[in-house]
């Protein structure tokens, strides 16, 4: 029977890849084709040939690298042409990538018995289930109506145009995952395991980096004051730290035509015409569920350490911006996205386990109400928006 389950895993994982993979490289493969004005990749293409011609490469090299080394690799050349074909080729493995860690987290879990009540009523398997609640959390987006404002000045959890976010994402989970483990057993292997992701993350993206280190390393004081696990953690970061500094003095510390100041909510209320309601749509599952299971709560810890690093990511996104050309790009903002999708994974960990009755009562009607399916009513909206802006992406050629 337990083999049976793993194989069943296996190949529901192996469907599961495969479906997103069928789904993106089309996507991205049309970007390419429509150019600067539908997302980033041909941008950061370009900067491929300017690396090999020119010896000049982004301070965030890692999509670069492995694009190039993909085309090299299957013999493709570095033509542009070929760059972007090797692009839509890893870019579709990392939202594999993101799919498949997701999905195995979620399969660690041990479902309450209303999960597998509802599941049964479904008519399905767990892994089954498990596989689709996957799918819709890889394709989420915030709960909006207007589809013109799907992205912009939203805190999104998905992302398809930045290909730098996308190479990123993966190493973002497991940075968190691996961290939340060294915070809970604190060892010399966990921590240079930690310390290697911290680097890949800034490499690849520095947005999440910055937004997880000051939290990981309060949440190490707090749990171990000040100890040999506290100083692992601290060590842990430096290598990534070190490696941000040079991209700091690259990027910025020369450049006349660009630098970083302090400008709170400048850029976000460009981009957002009511900020606390961009935050409620894009929060609403989170935010539904820790107040309705705020005394049931399973994973205490780790929804702590998951809206903590999301917090913030909040905070550089909202006080800081770049000047230039790029201060509306809001760059600042890509350390929500990677926060976010994982604030909605481990909601998602906790939702499945948890195991207090679902009756509760409305304080106004003191009638009983089923906050079980209130949450899951604002996880099927996120869902839904999600499929609305895949398709606006995908038909209306419009990532924003």
């Amino acid at each position: 029977m337990e083999q049976h389950r793993k194989v069943a895993s296996v190949f529901h994982t192996s469907l599961l890849c495969l479906l997103l993979i069928v789904i993106s490289a089309p996507l991205f493969s049309h970007m390419i084709a429509y150019g600067t004005c539908w997302g980033d990749i041909l941008v950061h293409n370009t900067k491929i040939l300017r690396g090999i011609t020119d010896g000049v490469w982004p301070v965030h090299l890692l999509y670069h690298v492995t694009v190039l080394a993909a085309s090299r690799l299957m013999g493709w050349g570095d033509g542009v042409r070929t760059l972007g074909q090797a692009s839509v080729f890893v870019l579709a493995l990392c939202v594999a990538a993101k799919a498949y860690i997701t999905n195995d987290l979620l399969l660690r879990v041990k479902l309450s018995r209303r999960s597998l009540s509802l599941i049964q009523k479904l008519g399905m398997s767990p892994t089954t289930f498990i596989t689709l609640l996957t799918f819709g959390l890889v394709i989420m987006a915030p709960i909006v109506v207007n589809p013109s404002r799907m992205w912009i000045g939203q805190l999104s959890p998905t992302c398809w145009h930045s290909p730098t976010l996308i190479i990123a994402a993966p190493f973002g989970i497991l940075l968190f995952y691996y961290g939340y483990r060294f915070l809970d057993q604190a060892r010399l292997s966990s921590s240079i395991l930690v310390a290697l992701l911290a680097a890949i993350n800034v490499v690849a993206k520095p947005n999440y980096f910055m937004a997880f280190v000051p939290v990981f390393l309060l949440f190490a004081l707090y749990r171990h004051r000040l100890s040999k696990a506290t100083a692992l953690a601290a060590l842990s970061m430096i290598p990534a730290i070190i490696i941000l500094g040079i991209q700091y003095r690259y990027r910025f510390a020369y450049a006349d035509e660009s630098s970083i100041v302090l400008a709170p909510f400048h850029v976000w209320s460009a981009r957002s015409s009511f900020i606390p309601l961009s935050v409620l749509v894009s929060l609403a599952f989170p935010l539904v569920y820790v107040a309705l299971y705020r005394n049931a709560l399973v994973h205490r810890s780790m929804l702590g350490l998951a809206w903590g690093v999301l917090l913030s990511s909040v905070c550089w996104a909202a006080l800081f911006a770049e000047t230039g050309y790029t201060l509306y790009h809001g760059n600042f903002f890509w350390g929500t996205v990677i926060a976010t999708y994982i604030l909605m994974l481990v909601t998602m960990l906790d939702f499945l386990t948890v195991r207090t009755p679902a009756r509760a009562t409305d304080a106004t009607t003191k009638r009983p109400f089923d906050r079980y399916n209130v949450v899951w009513l604002t996880v099927v909206a996120h869902f839904a928006s999600g499929i609305a802006y895949l398709l606006k992406v995908s038909l209306w050629h419009s990532c924003y």
